[in-house]
């Protein structure tokens, strides 16, 4: 009875720990495939914006409006800065690679999962059971080192919220994650696009 008991354990262990990386696996790929296109938009905008101040000036060129002139043109080259250190920030974070990787890693662990799904109810009373579900749990361990990235805490956060009730997680606070969590993935976006409207 307590081996029965064990293995019950241990196979229901095994079988969240996939499901959870699994998971998390799948909102880091998301996470960092959005935060590339973002990161391309702002620059892009950006890059308009610093083009267009000087054409706007020669176009709406007052000599009596110099100090003006002079303000769009300190505004100009700071974007132009801008644009430069946020373009080599984000690419040297390299989120679409990453995304691959970490997609690509929770696709075999999706996988492993479904393997382990058809063998507990398949094989569940056949005496090679628990050297198969040590298999499969060694095979997670290798996935997992076999990966470069791993996902961060905000997507295993995320993960959580995605399946509330499992985690006994109340609607107001699925609400107030999800906010803040895109607060603090995209607050720097909002500001590189919003500030020269704003200016």
């Amino acid at each position: 009875m307590n081996v029965k008991s064990d293995l019950d354990a241990f196979t229901s262990s095994t079988r969240r720990r996939i499901w959870i990386t699994k998971g998390s696996r799948f909102n880091a790929a998301r996470r960092l495939n959005n935060k590339f296109q973002f990161s391309l938009s702002s620059i892009s905008i950006l890059s308009v914006y610093g083009i267009a101040i000087p054409f706007i000036q020669n176009i709406v060129n007052n000599p009596q409006c110099q100090k003006v002139n002079d303000i769009y043109n300190a505004i100009s080259v700071i974007l132009s800065v801008f644009t430069l250190v946020i373009s080599l920030l984000e690419g040297a974070k390299n989120y679409q690679l990453r995304a691959e990787k970490l997609h690509s890693n929770a696709v075999e662990l999706s996988t492993l999962n479904r393997e382990l799904d058809y063998l507990i109810v398949s094989k569940s009373e056949e005496a090679d059971f628990i050297q198969e579900i040590g298999n499969i749990s060694a095979r997670y361990e290798k996935l997992i080192k076999e990966c470069s990235e791993n996902h961060e805490p905000e997507d295993y956060t995320l993960f959580r919220v995605q399946n509330r009730r499992e985690f006994d997680i109340s609607q107001f606070t699925q609400l107030y994650i999800r906010i803040k969590l895109i607060c603090f993935d995209y607050w720097l976006y909002a500001f590189v696009l919003g500030i020269p409207r704003i200016v």
